[in-house]
C-alpha cells in the first residue's frame, strides 16, 4: 500500500515535471503564463480525474479482496471444523480402541498372575491324588498284613490246641 503511494507520488511529479514549459524561459509574459496555466490547470484536471479513476478501482479491489478473503477464509474455518470433527471422532475411536486394549491387557495380567496359583493348586491336587492313592494301595496291604497276622497267630495256637490234643489223646491211649 505504502509502495503504491510512492509510486503515484512519483508518477505525479514526473507528469508536472514533464509539462511544456516546465523550466523553460519561453512565454514568460503574462498571457503566455496564463495560457501555460490554463494547459497546467487542465493537466492537474486530468491528473485528479486519473487519482480519482485510481482510488476507485483502489476500492473497488480492496472490497473484492476483502470479498475473496472472507470467502476464503470461511473455507479454511469451515474445513478446520471439519478436520477438528474428525480428528475428535479419530481421538474417540482411538480412546474406545485404548480402553479395549487395557482390558485386554489387564485379562492377561490375570490370567499370569493367576498361573502361580493354578500351579500350586496342581500341586496340591497331586499330593491330594498321591494320598488317595497311597491309602487305596496300603490300606488293603495293611490290611492283607493284619488279616496274615491273625491268620499266622490263629494257625499257631491251633497247632498248638492241636498238639495238646494229640498229646493228651495219646496220654489217654496210653494209660487205656
Amino acid at each position: 500500500m505504502a509502495l503504491r503511494a510512492l509510486f503515484a507520488s512519483i508518477v505525479f511529479a514526473a507528469l508536472i515535471c514533464s509539462a511544456p514549459g516546465c523550466g523553460s524561459s519561453e512565454n514568460r509574459t503574462i498571457p503566455g503564463l496564463q495560457e501555460e496555466n490554463k494547459v497546467k490547470g487542465a493537466h492537474i484536471e486530468d491528473l485528479k480525474s486519473e487519482i480519482e479513476r485510481l482510488r476507485a478501482e483502489n476500492s473497488a479491489s480492496k472490497a473484492t479482496l476483502k470479498k475473496e478473503f472472507e470467502d476464503s477464509l470461511s473455507k479454511v474455518q469451515s474445513l478446520n471444523e471439519q478436520k477438528v470433527k474428525h480428528l475428535e471422532g479419530r481421538n474417540a475411536s482411538l480412546m474406545l480402541e485404548l480402553g479395549s486394549l487395557r482390558q485386554g491387557r489387564l485379562a492377561i495380567e490375570q490370567v499370569i498372575d493367576q498361573r502361580p496359583r493354578v500351579e500350586r493348586s496342581k500341586e496340591i491336587r497331586f499330593g491330594i491324588e498321591r494320598m488317595i492313592w497311597i491309602a487305596l494301595v496300603l490300606l488293603p496291604l495293611i490290611f492283607l498284613a493284619m488279616l496274615a497276622s491273625k491268620y499266622r497267630t490263629l494257625r499257631a495256637h491251633l497247632n498248638s490246641t492241636i498238639m495238646r490234643q494229640a498229646g493228651s489223646v495219646r496220654g489217654a491211649g496210653t494209660q487205656q
